[in-house]
């Protein structure tokens, strides 16, 4: 199954970085279907193409994402990479840290599908 992602990043960011650049890093995350088609020109820019419209990515596809987020195989800076690290923390304590991710979408009229992606890193192992 999949479905549109989620977050609570915003209509901010996707406005700031822009429709050409935003098509650009969905095509270099190779981040789901990468259709932003559902366009960042409503007033609820981010919604238009990120949450429940045009771009799509499974569960497994949104593993794979954050495995080449975290192994540092994504075109962006490292200074990016740490600043969304620290977002995704949802605990941390001296024995661990646990980050994750969620996703989801419409499987149909009557039916979401939702995920939570997670990871937990232990004495520098993930």
């Amino acid at each position: 199954a999949t479905g549109a992602p989620r977050s609570g990043w915003g209509g901010r960011g996707a406005r700031r970085v822009g429709p050409q650049r935003m098509k650009k890093y969905v095509a270099a995350f190779n981040y789901g279907n990468r259709d932003i088609s559902g366009g960042l020109d409503s007033p609820r820019t981010f919604q238009a193409f990120w949450l429940g419209s045009s771009l799509r990515i499974s569960a497994d596809e949104q593993i794979e994402f954050l495995k080449r987020f975290y192994t540092g195989a994504l075109p962006v800076s490292r200074r990016s990479q740490e600043i969304v690290k620290e977002i995704l923390v949802l605990e941390k304590t001296p024995r661990y840290t646990l980050s994750a991710k969620t996703g989801g979408g419409p499987r149909s009229k009557q039916q979401s599908l939702g995920w939570f992606v997670d990871y937990v890193e232990t004495q520098g192992n993930v």
